[in-house]
């Protein structure tokens, strides 16, 4: 199934011992989809899952510019407060749960477009995101996207600025041109699984085709995202999609907002639940 088996260098258990982060070769198309339900089931019947753990996306194919970066940076921070009332409440405030926050919400470093000059709002807002993801170096002839000079070092764990729910390093400093998602809590359920790869890929959507919607000071929310597969495709499989993610969407908003009121943010029945997870959109 082309699984690879790495240290992950961010965690450490109790007795002092760094556990596995499995990683996949580059999936696509309905191969792509039918291995990612096999994944699930192999890995279900040797693993367990415990709140230390998540479900990362990486989502490449796409031509990374410098417009790209900046719609894709400006809507998910438009559209992060809806995206964060899909999962736990630790995820927005992991205080006493974990060591650090992993999953940060993306602050608000760019500046309004207004009725500035387009290009030279992209190119402000590019070096913005850069001197944001270094730590404060300038972009210049010897920091930028050509060089890839990684200046946290040589694990990826040290990197500080990855620790977002979005992770912008990769096409920067990384020898891999992929976002990365990183909210998604603890699941080996491959609905769980492929529909937050369904958002995840909305999101890029969305950004590369309503990139002034993005960058404008106009009001995004995580629905309008979840609707660019039928607004794009305009078939009715399409729009089921679309209407099957919001349907989805809804439901776990309305799951956790149960759960916050009764004071559990930690929502540890789902994780408990994980394999027996179906989602019905019928009944919505």
């Amino acid at each position: 199934y082309g699984i690879i088996i790495c240290k992950d260098g961010s965690l450490k258990d109790d007795d002092g011992l760094y556990p596995p982060e499995y990683v996949t070769v580059p999936l696509k198309g309905a191969k792509g989809l039918q291995t990612l339900r096999n994944i699930s089931k192999e890995i279900s019947k040797r693993s367990d899952i415990n709140i230390k753990c998540s479900y990362h996306v990486h989502i490449g194919g796409m031509n990374i510019d410098r417009i790209f970066l900046t719609s894709l940076f400006k809507l998910c921070y438009k559209i992060q407060d809806d995206v964060f009332k899909m999962f736990p409440y630790y995820k927005t405030d992991p205080t006493g749960v974990k060591e650090k926050n992993y999953c940060k919400k993306l602050p608000n470093i760019l500046s309004h477009f207004g009725v500035r000059n387009f290009n030279n709002y992209i190119n402000k807002s590019y070096e913005d995101i850069y001197t944001f993801l270094s730590g404060g170096l300038n972009f210049d002839r010897d920091h930028n996207r050509r060089n890839r000079i990684n200046p946290w070092g040589g694990e990826k764990w040290n990197i500080k600025t990855r620790y977002y729910w979005v992770n912008f390093v990769n096409p920067l400093f990384g020898k891999r041109d992929t976002i990365e998602f990183r909210l998604h809590t603890p699941t080996l359920n491959s609905d769980k699984i492929i529909n937050w790869l369904l958002m995840c890929i909305a999101m890029v959507k969305f950004a590369e085709n309503n990139v002034k919607d993005c960058i404008s000071n106009k009001k995004v929310s995580f629905i309008d995202v979840l609707n660019i597969y039928g607004t794009m495709r305009k078939t009715s499989y399409a729009m089921f999609i679309s209407n099957r993610l919001i349907a989805y969407y809804n439901d776990r908003v309305e799951y956790f907002r149960k759960d916050y009121l009764d004071g559990d943010f930690l929502s540890t029945d789902e994780m408990i639940d994980d394999a027996n997870f179906a989602f019905n959109i019928s009944k919505l």
